[in-house]
Order: C-alpha cells, then sequence, then structure tokens
C-alpha cells in the first residue's frame, strides 16, 4: 500500500496545477466541477486560497479577481516554482487583517488541521461584509497525507462550522457516492502502480478516465450521493 501510495502522490506531481489533476479520479472530475461553478459564480476582488498547494483552482479566475495563496510550507515537491506561496502559515491563525478578503477559498484542507474550528473561525473573520467563503471536505476516504489525517465531516458539521450569527448558507452539496468512492480508490491502485511502469501510464490514465465517468453515471442511476458523498462543498456569505 505505501508503493501504491507513494505512486498516487508522483501522479500528483506528475500533473502539477495543470487541467489533467483533475482526471485523476472521478472525485477529481467531480470536484472540478462543482468549485469551478462556484469560483464562477462567487469569486470577486481579492480571493485566498487557504491551504492552496499546487494552486490547481487559479487558473479558473477570470482576471477580474486577484488571487493570493496560503499554505504552511512551500517544497518544490510540491509546488511550481514560479507560483511561489504569497503567505506561508497556519490556517488557524491567518496573519491577516479583519475583513480583509472578498472570497475565500478551502479545499480538502480542514480534515488535516487539528482544530478545524479555528479555522473555519479565520475564514469568517477574513471575510469582508457580502465575501463568500467556498469550502470543501471529503466524507469518505482513506488515510493520507499521514499522520496529518484527523477528521472527516458530514454537511451537518460543515453547517455548524461557517453558518454562525455573521453568516448565512448560500448553497450546499455532496459529490459522488458510492460508485464515485470506489472508482476513486480503483484509481489510486490503478495509476499509482501504472506511473511505475514506462510506457503503460498513459494508457492506463486515459482508460481510467472512462471508468471514471461510468462510476459518476451510476452514482446518478443510483442515489447513492444522498446517503454517502465522496466530498461535501459548501458557499457562505459573510451578512
Amino acid at each position: 500500500m505505501k508503493l501504491i501510495k507513494n505512486g498516487w502522490r508522483r501522479v500528483g506531481n506528475r500533473f502539477g496545477s495543470s487541467n489533467k489533476y483533475f482526471l485523476q479520479s472521478p472525485a477529481g472530475m467531480l470536484q472540478r466541477q462543482a468549485v469551478s461553478a462556484a469560483l464562477k459564480t462567487y469569486a470577486k476582488g481579492v480571493l485566498l486560497d487557504i491551504g492552496a498547494g499546487r494552486q490547481v483552482y487559479r487558473s479558473f479566475l477570470p482576471e477580474t479577481v486577484t488571487y493570493r495563496s496560503l499554505d504552511f510550507a512551500d517544497t518544490e515537491e510540491n509546488y511550481e516554482k514560479n507560483r511561489a506561496l504569497d503567505i506561508i502559515g497556519d490556517a488557524q491563525n491567518i496573519p491577516l487583517d479583519d475583513e480583509s478578503i472578498d472570497t475565500v477559498l478551502c479545499t480538502e484542507v480542514l480534515e488535516h488541521l487539528p482544530e478545524p474550528q479555528l479555522a473555519a473561525k479565520e475564514i469568517i473573520r477574513l471575510l469582508k461584509p457580502g465575501g463568500y467563503a467556498i469550502v470543501t471536505v471529503p466524507f469518505l476516504g482513506y488515510y493520507h497525507d499521514e499522520p496529518w489525517d484527523y477528521y472527516r465531516f458530514t454537511k451537518h458539521g460543515l453547517q455548524q462550522m461557517l453558518v454562525t450569527e455573521s453568516t448565512e448558507l448560500i448553497s450546499e452539496a455532496g459529490l459522488g457516492g458510492l460508485f464515485v468512492y470506489l472508482g476513486y480508490i480503483r484509481s489510486t491502485i490503478y495509476l499509482g502502480l501504472a506511473v511505475y511502469i514506462p510506457g503503460l501510464f498513459q494508457f492506463a490514465f486515459y482508460t481510467n478516465i472512462i471508468l471514471s465517468k461510468l462510476d459518476i453515471l451510476l452514482d446518478k442511476l443510483t442515489g447513492t450521493t444522498s446517503l454517502m458523498p465522496v466530498t461535501n462543498i459548501i458557499v457562505v456569505r459573510k451578512r
């Protein structure tokens, strides 16, 4: 399993922040669709990407939005050299002024924080009145980025942290279900092993895209997303 996980990390590093990064699994496909749609609708002004990682959503933003990235470290392995972080810091204690950000984006980050409630408070603190926060977290998933993998969240847990007296719920949704989750596991194993075999990876990658689209269709037909989403996404607005 360690070999597979390392291989999966190599796949992510291979694609960097390109569009192919989202095509590694059915879960990635759905997340790209949901987050890019939310950014198109709500992103404005100065956007802070908390836990920016490879900054994969940066290319989805209109030119009118000013992008700023934050993460706990900036390493050559995880970040492209021409996309250094704007802020190196802790999402639970962000070194920015109150109400200084128009839009916050935080994808697949809260599960890796010892105290995600503090990060939620920071998100709300940073938002200007009328500003939006777009947040995603996993509900189904194997251990990853250990030992910094602490939590899984339901939609109710997300709302409890982010919908307060000073914010209002704009939308929430579950992404993927049982079949997408099984497809995510398949993708991890299949591509995580194929990346070690010269000449095989391209074939494996494109066949996996076809299988991933089938996973998404099966979830739609069976309605498993309402019971066991792979990821939850929420949008809140500062009052």
